[in-house]
């Protein structure tokens, strides 16, 4: 069927949201396995940026490298397994304003409606986190805080997005940086509670699947909700915190 058939496109986006973050569990289960004996090294990735780029390196070089690896390699492959065939899927996009730059949206669902040549689209933004306040300052106010100034979705009154958070550390320069994930959980939800944009507090969120029971036993799913821009709109931001410790490492 075609996705264009559906009289009430809102309520498709948002089904549709939702079978995208099984998605990414999916695929991290999937990444989990293949980086089981053969995990990304630091080293490695800077190297590969270094070489393809031909000029120095920038703070987002690993997160980079980890988002694309995750959209190309995993989430594309395996998006018909979630009913999400009609949407394209994208890393690094622009957002626009009238026309506009705006901004870099980390990864894009998006689809388009063959009937009116209209776009439909979700955003999730992704961040490498740690025990480290720094990296819980930057994943609210370089994050979520795009979904509520307006920076993302500066048109659409989209009321869902998402946030990735690759959770790591570079043992070699922070020897002592590992914290277990539900610790940098509990650290990450302390400092989202005190935002006074957050109304629901940094809650746990199941995802269920009848397929697949790795996405059933992922435990680190969350929801916040909160008011956006000047118009006071509620969104909701839906946050995936994926364990890097043992597939990224120094």
């Amino acid at each position: 069927m075609d996705a264009t058939g559906f009289e009430d496109v809102d309520s498709y986006i948002k089904q549709s949201f939702r079978q995208s973050l099984k998605l990414f569990v999916y695929a991290y289960e999937q990444i989990k396995k293949d980086k089981s004996a053969y995990p990304y090294f630091r080293r490695s990735i800077r190297e590969i940026t270094g070489d393809v780029r031909g000029r120095c390196q920038n703070r987002n070089e690993i997160e980079d490298f980890l988002r694309n690896d995750l959209v190309n390699n995993y989430l594309k492959k395996h998006r018909r397994l979630f009913n999400l065939d009609y949407f394209s899927i994208q890393a690094g996009v622009e957002e626009t304003k009238q026309n506009v730059k705006i901004g870099i949206v980390d990864i894009k669902f998006e689809l388009i409606s063959a009937s009116t040549m209209d776009s439909f689209y979700f955003i999730f933004e992704c961040k490498r986190i740690n025990k480290y306040a720094e990296s819980h300052d930057d994943y609210i106010k370089e994050g979520m805080m795009r979904f509520l100034s307006g920076r993302y979705y500066p048109e659409s009154g989209m009321s869902v997005a998402g946030m990735i958070a690759f959770v790591e550390v570079d043992t070699e320069t922070n020897p002592n940086g590992y914290l277990p994930i539900e610790q940098v959980s509990a650290l990450l939800k302390q400092k989202i509670d005190s935002q006074k944009s957050t109304f629901y507090k940094f809650s746990p969120f199941n995802l269920t699947d009848d397929k697949f029971p790795e996405i059933y036993n992922f435990k680190y799913s969350y929801l916040s909700k909160h008011h956006r821009d000047s118009k006071n709109r509620e969104i909701s931001l839906h946050h995936l915190l994926f364990n890097y410790y043992e597939i990224l490492v120094s």
